[in-house]
């Protein structure tokens, strides 16, 4: 077509498509031509100069004389959800000895929700300060201590068999400013979640609200953080965030509830940008309830936050969870129940289970009432650990592969 005149040419086909054409139609690049007096079809290339060339001729027993042709894309299929069959829970504890131990616990889940075969390992890692995962891969953040363990975290792929964390490697991180420390990424680094929206969020502790913040980072196709970038001073009034973890649109933070030296009961939350992931409109909540929180999750459309009570009287605290903003309301302090003790560092669940880990050898499970979302019937494990002292834990639910 040139200044609105169409201009056109006559091509024969090859022999082999044969005359009497009843039918043409285009798709992914090929020309389908159907032949009036039998039933056969032809499949031609369209070439850049919108000729049909490399011709070939087939027949379809059911075709009688067919006169048009024309093709439908069936809608997407929703993908089938996970197989509870196929899903295998594994419990990980690390230990968080000042020695830098490299030890971490590797623990089956029974269908009872207790552990299962405890083994101990070794990774490439030292002082570990918290586990995540996604896509069947583990990630390790490491504590930065100046030159004896620069920033870095430790990348491990999850054995399908048997849960083993294998294939680990120490990655180094570097300062997007060269000699400035609080420009890396992993610098004072604690805890690290991975979004939905396949973002890495990591919460970065350094005891000031000018030094503390948090970092964000890409994943790529070898499951490998990318793009890292940290953002200080990014929660207004927070000294010493330590547990970040999201839910639907937002981002919590609790304060280190341990080593803040102002407003120990208290989280914030942050609006997570759908466009780029980074964390906006951060807001600083304080609630004495909480009773110096540890760690956040969320089930069942509640939050649980672990409580590393000063008084002893609670163990966790479980709130509402406000729709419009996100916000905790409504949050409850239960009394402690037996099996359970008050200095709660890190809580997860599996299924109906509640797991707690102290900063000790021990553990407690217990229960979750589907009624009242209460944890119930706790038992606490003593010296499941051995020698190793572990605050960090964390529940990977393997799916096999069909």
């Amino acid at each position: 077509i040139s200044n609105n005149d169409l201009t056109c040419s006559l091509h024969k086909t090859n022999p082999a498509t044969g005359d009497y054409f009843s039918g043409i139609a285009f798709n992914n690049n090929i020309a389908y031509l159907l032949h009036s007096q039998d039933n056969s079809y032809s499949t031609c290339n369209i070439a850049t100069n919108g000729t049909l060339t490399n011709c070939k001729t087939d027949s379809i027993s059911e075709f009688n004389k067919p006169s048009s042709i024309s093709f439908y894309t069936l809608p997407a299929i929703p993908p089938t959800p996970p197989d509870p069959t196929k899903i295998k829970p594994y419990f990980y504890a690390l230990s968080s000895s000042s020695s830098g131990s490299r030890v971490y616990q590797k623990c089956g889940i029974k269908a009872d929700g207790s552990l299962d075969v405890c083994t101990n390992h070794t990774i490439d890692t030292v002082l570990p300060q918290s586990i995540a995962f996604y896509n069947n891969t583990a990630y390790v953040v490491n504590n930065a201590f100046g030159n004896l363990a620069p920033p870095s975290y430790t990348m491990c792929s999850v054995n399908a068999l048997d849960g083993k964390l294998e294939k680990c490697t120490r990655i180094y991180t570097n300062s997007a400013e060269p000699g400035n420390a609080y420009s890396n990424p992993f610098f004072e680094a604690k805890t690290m979640t991975i979004g939905s929206n396949k973002k890495a969020y990591i919460a970065l502790d350094d005891g000031t609200v000018e030094s503390s913040g948090y970092s964000i980072c890409n994943i790529d196709d070898k499951m490998k953080l990318t793009d890292c970038y940290a953002y200080r001073n990014a929660f207004e009034s927070m000294t010493r965030p330590y547990y970040i973890n999201t839910n639907n649109n937002y981002a919590y933070i609790t304060n280190d509830a341990q080593r803040a030296n102002s407003n120990p009961n208290s989280y914030t939350i942050c609006k997570i940008n759908q466009q780029d992931g980074l964390l906006k409109e951060c807001s600083f909540h304080e609630n004495q309830i909480l009773n110096h929180p540890t760690n956040i999750i969320f089930n069942n459309g509640l939050a649980y936050v672990g409580a590393y009570s000063t008084n002893g009287s609670n163990s966790y605290t479980i709130c509402q969870i406000d729709s419009n903003n996100g916000d905790l309301i409504n949050c409850q302090a239960p009394n402690r129940e037996n099996g359970l003790e008050s200095n709660v560092f890190t809580m997860n669940m599996y299924d109906n289970y509640a797991y707690a880990v102290y900063d000790s050898h021990n553990y407690s499970k217990c229960t979750v009432n589907t009624t009242t979302n209460l944890l119930e019937n706790c038992t606490l494990y003593n010296n499941t650990f051995g020698d190793h002292y572990v605050g960090i834990m964390g529940i990977y639910k393997y799916q096999i592969k069909n």
